[in-house]
């Protein structure tokens, strides 16, 4: 790898450090913001015997617990890499956003339950509370998700699984504040307070499979939706000293960084200057047009035939 290379490199993982400390505040303050929902819920919910209030302040602490642990990911996976783990830390983002997956149809499935039981035993939650209390855990539910979200960082899947979090929480709440007036206004309709729990539970369970499918597709290390790779060859052999491009693997590292290994077949004109020179460049446009900022080129001298095992 030339100097120019390794600068470029630098640069590129530079620019991802930067996005990952920005988004490290941006979680802090999502979990101070939740943690202080979760007292507000659970204190009124017991006191107005509301299980949908109770079922949201379940949900605000998990994802308490799982923005922490996505907070926790995001300093891990700054970390330099090492012998053992040569493309670093990223993964660890990963896998933070599978334990967060998880964790929420974890809670679901028990605040699921606890809404068909309710229907069984059922009790008479105070509307005006969950009116009140929904309004509120609602609002500041909505702002830490605006404070999470960022067009820019839509590819982090560990940020996006908090943000989903606290979309869904801010939607529960939403619907606590719906079902808290309509128990306010018509007294008797008290059987909406667990039907609201139990959809909120299934809305929590969609988007947590959605989240582990995105998840699993990176640790299976599959080509990234968002990128055409015929699109991608196209962009290569735009270069006048390219003949050929094969032998192509695209995975990501993460949500946000990917990678790219691939053999080039240069003109029998080209020489080791020329090739140097022509990885830089083309290094520097997969990255601007497609985000990819580890590469690794073998160029060739003449085409490579299919039918030569190995093909170098």
């Amino acid at each position: 790898m030339t100097k120019q290379e390794r600068i470029h490199s630098k640069n590129n993982l530079e620019s991802f450090k930067d996005k990952k400390y920005i988004q490290r505040r941006r979680l802090f303050w999502a979990i101070f913001l939740n943690l202080l929902i979760v007292l507000l819920e659970g204190i009124t919910g017991l006191i107005g015997h509301s299980l949908a209030l109770l079922a949201n302040a379940a949900h605000d602490f998990a994802d308490s617990v799982t923005i922490f642990i996505a907070l926790f990911a995001l300093v891990l996976s700054t970390r330099t890499p090492t012998r053992k783990l040569s493309f670093g830390f990223h993964r660890a983002t990963i896998l933070s956003a599978v334990i967060n997956a998880s964790l929420i149809v974890a809670v679901a499935m028990v605040v699921g339950y606890e809404s068909i039981s309710r229907f069984y035993h059922p009790s008479k939650p105070s509307g005006l509370i969950m009116l009140i209390v929904g309004a509120t855990s609602g609002a500041i539910n909505l702002i830490s998700a605006l404070v999470v979200s960022s067009r820019k960082e839509s590819r982090d899947l560990n940020t996006n699984a908090a943000y989903v979090h606290l979309l869904l929480d801010a939607l529960g709440a939403l619907l606590v504040t719906l079902v808290g007036g309509i128990i306010f206004i018509k007294k008797g309709a008290f059987f909406l307070d667990p039907i609201a729990s139990l959809v909120l539970s299934l809305a929590s369970i969609l988007a947590a499979f959605k989240l582990i499918t995105s998840a699993t597709n990176i640790l299976m290390e599959s080509s990234p939706k968002d990128i055409d790779i015929d699109k991608l060859v196209d962009r290569i052999l735009e270069f006048k000293e390219v003949e050929d491009v094969h032998d192509i693997h695209l995975w990501s590292l993460s949500s946000d960084i990917r990678a790219l290994t691939a053999h080039i077949v240069m003109k029998e004109s080209s020489t080791i200057d020329t090739a140097q020179t022509l990885s830089s460049s083309i290094k520097s446009v997969l990255f601007s047009s497609f985000s990819i900022a580890h590469t690794t080129f073998e160029f060739e001298s003449g085409n490579c035939r299919e039918d030569e095992q190995p093909c170098i």
